[in-house]
């Protein structure tokens, strides 16, 4: 959701990240995304007590429903490597 060239060299998706570790002889055990929003950038953006808390609220239910179909912010993926028999 956000970009930002200067901090970012790569930018990944869940499929390239699975491929990659598969790859490289890595189980996939657990994959989600999570969605990180200030609450603080939402206050500042809306004059009134009622305009921010109905705007950060409608921001986090949205922000929260991305993250259950995998369209969050914050890949976290787990993998591990098999043991050897």
């Amino acid at each position: 959701m956000y970009l930002t060239p200067a901090e970012h060299l790569n930018y990944f998706t869940i499929l390239g990240l699975t491929r990659f570790f598969v790859r490289c002889g890595f189980e996939p055990v657990f994959t989600e995304t999570v969605t990180k929003a200030p609450k603080v950038r939402f206050w500042y953006a809306f004059g009134s007590v009622r305009g921010k808390q109905l705007a950060w609220k409608t921001a986090y239910h949205i922000l929260h429903a991305c993250d259950h179909f995998r369209g969050g912010m914050v890949i976290n993926t787990y993998f591990r490597r098999p043991s050897a028999v």
